[in-house]
């Protein structure tokens, strides 16, 4: 999927376009939830997520690094 869009891709104008962009939608919604962040993502990070056999045990990894990067970056900022 991720080469269609890098290829500008088109779907056909039957229902497709609007069925994938609230399915992807949907789905990095949750994801951005679990992870409690609002970090941006590349492509190959959301798909490892997908495609995980123990999804749940990565994203709480993810969640623990996300957290501790934030609190970095606010001391950081604020010893500035």
């Amino acid at each position: 999927m991720c080469g269609a869009y890098e290829r500008s891709m088109k779907l056909p104008k039957i229902g497709w376009d609007s069925l994938m962009r609230e399915m992807f939608h949907k789905r990095l919604e949750d994801l951005y939830k679990n992870l409690n962040t609002d970090f941006g993502l590349p492509p190959d990070i959301t798909l490892m997520f997908q495609f995980d056999p123990n999804p749940s045990e990565r994203i709480a990894f993810f969640r623990d690094y996300f957290a501790r990067s934030e609190k970095k970056t606010l001391v950081t900022t604020q010893a500035a």
